[in-house]
């Protein structure tokens, strides 16, 4: 039997820093009313340029176009920078994908220099989705083409799909 989740399609790092359970706040322009159970999947395009030279150098190799984890969607709020700084507990090497990167810790988990640059903008604000039980998919399962550029897709789960602590498909 088989389940139909959806599935939040984020742009490389940044899915596979979700995926790896660093990065627990998906940053976007609009609040999200959806909760529950959904799948974390990884956007066919380019990836995206950090504040990171090491993460930019390594995205190109981190999996496009796949379904990678599972999470829970448990709130959506609007933060500004006094919130983003509160939130940042400093750094952590992390290692995703055989590599070593330096990023901020949890919740945040994205590159450093990227939310240092976001607190000290003053006019910065971003809707935080929260996600929780991050789980990564021990298969990475093939995203439906999805023309429309859509934040969302669906994604096929079979009930019985194993779920691991790591993407061991993909190292």
């Amino acid at each position: 039997m088989k389940r139909n989740l959806d599935c939040l399609i984020v742009r490389q790092p940044y899915a596979s820093l979700i995926a790896y359970g660093l990065k627990r706040w998906e940053f976007r322009t609009y609040y999200c009313r959806k909760r529950g159970v959904i799948c974390i999947g990884s956007s066919k395009g380019r990836p995206l340029k950090t504040g990171s030279s090491q993460l930019n150098a390594l995205s190109d190799s981190f999996p496009r176009g796949f379904a990678l984890a599972t999470a829970v969607l448990v709130d959506s709020f609007l933060a500004t920078g006094k919130e983003l700084k509160a939130a940042l507990n400093g750094e952590e090497a992390v290692k995703i994908h055989g590599h070593i990167i330096k990023t901020a810790s949890g919740p945040i988990g994205e590159p450093i220099k990227d939310v240092r640059n976001a607190i000290r903008e003053k006019t910065w604000n971003m809707f935080v989705w929260v996600l929780d039980n991050v789980t990564p998919l021990k298969n990475m399962i093939p995203l439906p083409v999805n023309g429309s550029g859509s934040t969302w897709t669906k994604v096929e789960l079979a009930d019985n799909e194993p779920l691991s602590k790591s993407l061991l498909s993909y190292l």
